[in-house]
Parts: structure tokens; sequence; C-alpha cells
């Protein structure tokens, strides 16, 4: 036992004298070997958060047990110390201050699924669709643990808002006023108008005109007294965006009642009404693009045995409807929204019902009423054969407008997504694409029963987008207004 403690104790004079040499070695590799331990745990370990699976501690603990450990022996071997940051193994940030960067994550509520809830509407949402939601942040406690990749990172500042992740879309929506019924501010109930729909407009004779859908008397569509398929009337048209807008005078019959200007047999499984979808006037002349409905089915369908145009030449007096100037009901073409552009009228159409997808048609202003004259956009251009049509918008689509917007250089498309309950907007540089993503407007849950949005065709569109909109209950038509602006491409 004796001899052992000497042995020992001779060991340990020995293994001092050792150290005397060692540390002077060690004032030269030390900084080295810190440096390079740091560099290796700052690539090897992540924090469990980006690294999923990836153990904490083991190897991390370790590794920062060293850096600690060489540390100490650098500032006892030279009398200098690091600093708080090198002795908690983080790597000074710019500036000389390192902090942790903070993750959040948002979470995006999916849009609401069905149909709509009666044969002409959508049903309302109990939230917007798409609205994104945002999880709250959690605070982590400190501890003496190893700090972690992100903590030996420099902070990374949160985005600004900048042109190149900002675009064009909607900022808000709200009423303005209602334009038909016995509510309306300027009621229109003296024409027998007391419940009606749709209200797609245009221009003849620098007066605009507005054209209805089925149009009910004394109670209203609920009680179905004095039905007109369809009736027309000129309104005012808002001075500025954001005004409103009254019905002035309608096309009338001797009793001075609006009286239905394209007649329908309204006999069930023939013809059950004619519903114009569009109108517009070239020259001295209004057209009206209607649709010949058979029956109605279940919500958001019915079947059109033919769709047709019909013209006036007296402001909308008498209208005739050439047998040629039809085509059969299962186009796609069943409904239209029109657009003038560069000599052609072009006409974005869809199917009957609501769940179809959007294509695209023109033809010379002159030659409208001849269906051959037709050309329809496929993926390889324009072509003659209606079936070679391709979609620039994908289903579902309902009641749809088009209209150019000077001041963002853009074409607006809106329509009815039935299974969002939502009215959508897509931009577009060109009328045949590429189509942007929807956007919603207004939503079933702001707006129960809405449906048939209707740009108004101002002269100059700018931020402000005024439009008709359709309810079911109350059964009649809404001015709306709809801002745009910048919005942040994630929002978008």
């Amino acid at each position: 036992m004796a001899r052992m403690m000497r042995f020992g104790a001779y060991g340990i004079r020995v293994s001092v004298a050792g150290l005397l040499l060692l540390i002077g070695s060690l004032v030269v590799s030390i900084p080295r070997s810190v440096h390079d331990i740091q560099a290796r745990a700052s690539a090897q370990v992540q924090p469990e958060s980006e690294a999923p699976g990836m153990p904490v501690g083991g190897t991390m603990t370790a590794t920062a047990h060293q850096v600690d450990t060489l540390t100490k022996a650098r500032e006892s071997a030279t009398g200098v110390q690091d600093g708080p940051a090198a002795r908690d193994g983080a790597a000074p940030a710019a500036g000389g201050v390192a902090a942790p960067a903070a993750h959040a994550r948002a979470a995006t509520a999916a849009p609401d699924a069905g149909g709509p809830a009666a044969a002409d509407h959508a049903a309302p949402t109990d939230a917007a669709p798409g609205a994104p939601t945002t999880a709250a942040p959690t605070d982590a406690a400190p501890t003496d643990a190893a700090p972690t990749a992100a903590e030996l990172a420099s902070p990374t500042a949160p985005a600004l808002p900048t042109a190149a992740n900002m675009v064009l879309g909607v900022r808000s929506t709200g009423l303005v006023t209602q334009i038909t019924g016995l509510d309306a501010p300027h009621p229109t109930g003296n024409w027998g108008v007391h419940g009606t729909d749709l209200g797609h407009m245009f221009w003849h004779r620098d007066s605009l005109y507005m054209v209805f859908g089925d149009t009910f008397g004394e109670g209203g569509r609920e009680r179905g007294r004095h039905w007109r398929s369809n009736v027309l009337a000129r309104v005012s048209a808002p001075g500025q965006p954001g005004g409103g807008m009254r019905v002035e005078s309608m096309i009338t019959g001797p009793d001075g009642l609006a009286r239905e200007v394209l007649p329908s047999m309204k006999v069930d499984g023939i013809e059950r009404t004619v519903i114009p979808t569009n109108g517009i006037s070239t020259g001295d002349r209004m057209f009206l693009h209607y649709m010949s409905i058979r029956t109605w089915h279940h919500p958001g369908h019915w079947d059109v045995g033919h769709s047709g145009l019909a013209y006036s030449d007296d402001d909308g007096v008498t209208w005739v409807e050439p047998a040629r100037a039809t085509w059969p009901g299962n186009l796609g073409f069943e409904q239209v929204a029109f657009v003038r552009h560069e000599g052609h009228v072009y006409s974005f159409g869809i199917p009957s019902g609501r769940y179809g997808d959007v294509k695209l048609r023109r033809v010379a202003e002159d030659r409208m009423l001849d269906p051959l004259a037709y050309e329809y956009w496929t993926k390889d251009g324009w072509a003659s054969a209606p079936r070679a049509a391709v979609a620039v918008a994908p289903a579902p689509a309902g009641e749809l407008s088009v209209a150019w917007n000077a001041t963002h250089g853009k074409w607006m498309m809106m329509y009815l997504h039935a299974d969002r309950h939502a009215v959508v907007l897509r931009l577009a540089p060109e009328l045949t694409g590429p189509w942007g993503p929807e956007q919603v407007v207004v939503s079933g849950r702001d707006q129960p029963g809405l449906y048939a949005p209707y740009i108004v065709p101002l002269r100059d569109i700018g931020d402000e987008v005024l439009f008709t909109m359709s309810k079911w209950a109350p059964y009649n038509v809404y001015l709306m207004r709809m801002t745009l602006g910048g919005v942040s491409r994630a929002a978008h």
C-alpha cells in the first residue's frame, strides 16, 4: 500500500510537470479547437422542431460539454475569458448579439363543402371559404440545455410588404343598396315587380339597361302571382364608383306593369321558362342571349332545350327570335357573358346549371346571328368546331360576367362558385387567359342565398368595382361594391 502511494505521489509530480508543458501548446491550439467543435455542433445538431425524430441530447449534449470544457481550459491557461456567448456555446450574431429565431405556423381553413340549398341559390356558409387562421406561438421555458442550431443562427426579420410579395386582390366587399322590390329606396312595385332576380346590364344609345329573370307581382316569388319569365328596365348609371342605382322605366304592357319581353310556353318538360343570360348592343340593335329551360331539377341543375339570340331595333319594345340563331342545349354555351373587343363580340359560356366549366367563343360584330361564323378557343388557337372548345376556367361556375379594368390592366371574371357558396373573382391579362386563382368576393355566410354576380359596365373601372347580385330570400336584386388593392401573395 505504501509503495503504491509513493508511486501515486511520484506520478502526480510527473503529471504536474508535464501539464506545464502541455498548457503552453493549448494556448495556441485551443482557439482553433473550440471553433472547429462549435462548427461541428452547428452542422450536426438541429432543434427538434426542425428535424422530427432526431434525439434531443446525446451528441448535442456531449458536444456542448466538450466546448465548455475546452473553453474553461483556455481561460485557465490564458487568463482571458471569451465572454458569456462563448461559454454558452452560441456564436455571436452580427452586431455582437445572438438571438433565437421565432417560429410561428399558420393553419388554413378548408373551404366548406356542399351545394346550394335551393334551386336558384347557394346556401350560406359558417365561415368564409379559404379564410386563414393563425395558431398562437408557444414560448418555451428557459433551460440550461445546450443551444440549438436555431439559437446559433442569426435572427431573421419578418418579411415586410413589398411589390414582390403583393398581388392585386379583393380588399373588401359591401352592400350598397337594394335595387328591386318594395324595400328598395326606389321601389319597383308600381311596375308590378315585387320580386325578381339576375339584373345583368348593357349600354344602348347612352342609356344603361338591366335585364331580369323570373319576375313576380304581389307576394313575390313565395306566392307566384303575375309571373313573367323576364322583364327589361332602363336604370340610372352610378355617376361615380360607389354611387347608387335605381330603375327609371320599364318595358310595360297596356296595364302599365312590366311585361314579358321574351315569351315562354310555361309548360314543364317542354319549355318551363325563357331566361335572358346576357345582353349587348351593336349599333342601333339590342341583342339578348337566352336559354329555353325545359325543367328545373335539384339545386343548381336544370335542363335547357336550346339557347339563342333575340334582337330589337326599337329600344327593347319588340323582339325577334330568329330560328337560325339558335344552338342545341348541350353545347356548353347555354349561359353567356358578352364582351366587345377589337371588332369581335366574345362570349364566355357555361352549360345549364351551375357546375360546368367556362369556355370562350367569338364572332364578328356584324355576324352575331350566324352560328357558323363563330370561332371557339382551343388549346391551339381559334377553331370553327364548337366541340373543340376548351375550358379557360375550371368548374364549377354559375352565372358569370366579364369586364375590363383599365386602372389595373386586367380582365375580371366574376361568377358563383356553388360548392363554396361564394361569389368569386378571377383576373387575367388577356381574354384567353391565363386566368388567375379564385378570390372570394362575398360568401354566403355574409349574404345568404347569393347568386348571379354581374359587373356594372362602367366606362372607367378602377379600385372600386360595382356589381349586382341576386338573393333567393328575399328574392330581389342588390347593388354591391368590391374594393381591389394590394394583398399579400400568401393570402391570395
